[in-house]
């Protein structure tokens, strides 16, 4: 039976009574070392005899040091550094067994070194020692004093051709603020219960590995108790945890490996309290779950910068607490379901700059937010992220896909992407990179948007998109790749009202069918393949471009005016009306062009005069900015400031809050911001006939990309105006 309460969240502790005998008068024998080094010289202890299954006691660590080089026999408890003590014990060779436990550094202040290894020569790059033969069996290892003393602390050093082996637990910090250590540069650490480092509360374990193998049969934990501190630094060799890795139990944390292997049925960073596991390099192979960020109030954090983590389950970050995923190189991957932000309170979010990630590859989806309560964002700057299957983005919470740079998001070839899938909320954000989907649409969620702003949606197969709330275009523009297939958008595309000005590109071989009422406002490039529309929606001033051997199809029969048309390089004439041929479906009147097929028209008026003078001749006849053409009494270049409608328009007026005046022009959008004092000025008078410029550093002026505003303060009669003099 082991002796010890093992308690999950206070660590290790015993009972009333056997804290009384095991720190006093077990311990029969203390070495003195009064004739040599060797263990098995009886005039080296205390009683005059070798120790015999009875307590042993290892407090110095000057002159004759307790060396084993061969088989002792059995002791009790085996305790180096104990009660204000120091201890140094060299076990170079043999086995030697403690039935009770091993104890490096326990009771009150008391210091205790360990070294499993061939002292006499150097070597270990952890241990400074050479390669010894010894081995040690015992029930429990403790580093540091279990019992409730503090301050004290154990070192424990291994480099051996032998083992170290527990039926019951291995425990590394209690209670001290300084560190107690396990470093292994060789041998075999089997553990017969649990493995914690950072053990109790206050408790600082680190366990430094260089080689080797450690094997617990129950969990490893490191940073168990709330306060404890534990940090696992793997370069090399093996760990196998037997039932979970939990890293941030109820304490903190950290596991950094750089080479080696790790396995273990589950993993957890970030149990209960604060984990962070950081990975270089190696292979971490999970048969079962893993989650980062667990319960409620628990932060787990994995930064990947190369090597792999494997999950032959499912694979979550942001169970129910807070987690990150930073992936920059390597690989990731899941045989089962891929969640971000899992359960009604879980906030998951992964950011790959690199590598790859093969999610949900033997069944499942990969999900964004899977119940309500939950948010998750999936940012893919880089690297390729396969979601194999479906990829859900929001089911039952909020959810947000970001790609962007030169990340690849794809699903698997007749998979699609579901916004809002099951009451949830989605966003996808095309900010660059690539999205390569059979399809995108709306489940049965509250809100689904997808903004197109630079990055490319490619198909897989036949591609639709359909059901969502609003598919914006913003100023980057919506690139579709039907890459060899015939897509669909039943879809709007929308123009954005702030990020304005964007177009749509098609790429690729196959059919892009528009059967929405298309509202974009930027230019129109068919690239290759056909672009067909089925509505007369191009924007007017747009530039539409047709690739050598590019159609673009007129599926609709009316007359859409274009600014420019541009077929093969070389830009077409203008003002004119153009059609398709009449055995590509086009009729008179317009000049026939083969780029062209269907039965609708464009009527090409020639590019869009830019700045004021375009604005100008389509909305006051070209008159000067500085008249009032429609007599409202706001002047031409005030309207075009507002980018006001033709026809009349209203003055600001003053709005009273208090004993506060403003007067605000809106900003349209057609002058910067940062031109104030360049194209346009707020101008304040007394007399309206002496009027002087307000300073942009004014106090009184708040100037923004969609107002200016000006604060009237002081007495008397006063005036302010708005002075456009645009380019």
């Amino acid at each position: 039976m082991n002796p010890l309460n093992w308690s999950r969240s206070a660590g290790i502790a015993l009972t009333a009574a056997l804290v009384t005998v095991c720190c006093s008068a077990v311990h029969a024998a203390d070495w003195n070392g009064s004739t040599s080094t060797d263990w098995n010289i009886g005039s080296n202890w205390s009683g005059g005899t070798v120790p015999n299954n009875e307590g042993v006691v290892v407090n110095t660590t000057t002159g004759n040091i307790a060396t084993l080089s061969s088989n002792a026999p059995d002791v009790g408890e085996l305790a180096v550094g104990l009660w204000f003590g120091t201890g140094l014990f060299n076990h170079v060779g043999g086995s030697i067994n403690a039935t009770v436990r091993v104890l490096i550094g326990a009771g009150q202040d008391a210091i205790g070194t360990y070294n499993l290894a061939n002292t006499a020569t150097t070597g270990g790059s952890l241990t400074g020692f050479g390669t010894g033969t010894g081995s040690l069996t015992t029930p429990e290892i403790f580093l540091g004093d279990p019992f409730g003393a503090s301050g004290s602390h154990g070192t424990f050093n291994i480099n051996t051709s032998g083992t170290v082996a527990t039926t019951n637990n291995f425990g590394v910090g209690f209670n001290s603020s300084t560190p107690s250590t396990v470093n292994l540069d060789t041998g075999t650490i089997t553990v017969g219960q649990e493995l914690q480092v950072g053990a109790n509360t206050g408790g600082i374990g680190v366990f430094n590995q260089s080689g080797g193998s450690v094997a617990t049969t129950g969990l490893a934990i490191i940073g168990n108790a709330t306060g404890s501190t534990g940090t696992y630094n793997l370069t090399a060799g093996s760990l196998s945890a037997g039932t979970e890795l939990w890293v941030g139990q109820s304490g903190t944390g950290t596991f950094n490996q750089s080479a080696g292997t790790v396995s273990s049925s589950n993993l957890r960073v970030g149990q209960n309290g604060t984990g962070t596991f950081a990975q270089s390099g190696g292979t971490v192979a999970i048969t079962g779950l893993s989650i980062i960020g667990n319960a409620t109030g628990s932060t787990g954090t994995y930064n990947l910068t190369g090597g792999s983590l494997s999950s032959d389950g499912e694979l979550w970050v942001g169970q129910n607490g807070t987690a990150t995923f930073n992936q920059s190189a390597g690989t990731v991957s899941s045989a089962n379901w891929f969640v971000i932000g899992r359960d009604n309170g879980g906030n998951g979010t992964y950011n790959q700059s690199g590598g790859t990630v093969n999610a949900a590859t033997g069944g499942g989806q990969t999900v964004l937010s899977s119940f309500t309560g939950g948010t998750s964002t999936l940012n893919v700057s880089g690297g390729t992220f396969n979601a194999t299957n479906d990829l859900f983005v929001g089911e039952g919470g909020n959810g947000t896909l970001n790609v962007s740079g030169t990340g690849t998001v794809t699903t698997g070839e007749f998979a699609s992407v579901r916004v809002a899938q099951a009451g949830g909320a989605g966003v996808v954000n095309l900010n660059g990179g690539t999205l390569q989907t059979s399809g995108v649409a709306k489940g049965g969620g509250s809100s689904a948007v997808v903004n197109f702003n630079g990055g490319t949606l490619k198909a897989s197969a036949y591609q639709s998109v359909s059901g969502l709330t609003h598919a914006y275009v913003k100023a980057g523009g919506a690139v579709i790749d039907t890459n060899g297939f015939d897509g669909w958008v039943g879809q709007d595309l929308e123009g954005d009202i702030v990020s304005t000005g964007g177009g749509l590109t098609k790429n690729g071989a196959g059919t892009l069918t528009l059967a929405g009422a298309n509202t974009y406002t930027g230019n129109t490039k068919v690239n290759a393949g056909t672009l067909s529309i089925n509505s007369a929606c191009l924007a007017d001033s747009a530039d539409v471009t047709i690739a050598a051997g590019a159609t673009l199809n007129l599926d609709h029969g009316d007359t859409d005016t274009i600014g420019s048309l541009i077929i093969a390089g070389a830009p077409v004439a203008f003002p004119a009306l153009y059609r398709a041929s009449d055995a590509n479906g086009g009729s008179a009147p317009g000049t026939p062009l083969d780029s062209l097929t269907g039965t609708g028209k464009l009527q090409v008026t020639g590019p869009a005069t830019p700045g004021y003078a375009g604005w100008a001749a389509s909305h006051v006849g070209g008159a000067a900015s500085n008249q009032d053409t429609d007599q409202d009494g706001v002047a031409n270049g005030v309207e075009y400031f507002m980018n006001a409608a033709t026809g009349f328009t209203a003055n600001p007026s003053v709005v009273v809050t208090g004993a506060v005046r403003t007067v605000t022009w809106t900003n349209g959008g057609n002058i910067p911001a940062t031109d104030y004092a360049v194209q346009f000025v707020v101008q304040t008078s007394a007399d309206l006939v002496n009027w002087t410029s307000v300073n942009s550093g004014d106090p009184n002026l708040s100037n923004t990309s969609g107002s200016v505003t000006y604060t009237i303060t002081g007495s008397g009669k006063q005036f302010v105006r708005l002075k456009v003099t645009p380019n």
